[in-house]
């Protein structure tokens, strides 16, 4: 076994350097959930519109696909586990 050193770390700056990283994620969340929650408002907009609904399904399927898995999202952020049964 050695000792953890800075450059055995992904950032180079060692193990202590997480909690930075934590924090500014921390920081960014409450606006990160803004915009996540606006853009999915606005995909969720355009897809009640038919004339969108239908080019996309003419042209581009799997982007069609793809908005309607976001505009069906019900809550942005941690999803609590299932219980096993």
């Amino acid at each position: 076994m050695h000792a953890v050193r800075p450059a055995d770390c992904p950032d180079g700056k060692g193990p202590g350097s997480t909690s930075d990283s934590s924090e500014k994620r921390e920081e960014t969340y409450g606006i990160d959930n803004l915009h996540l929650t606006v853009a999915r408002g606005y995909v969720a907009k355009l897809l009640a519109n038919t004339r969108i609904t239908r080019w996309l399904s003419y042209h581009r399927p799997e982007c069609l696909g793809e908005f309607q898995k976001i505009a069906e999202i019900e809550a942005i952020g941690p999803q609590p586990e299932a219980p096993e049964a």
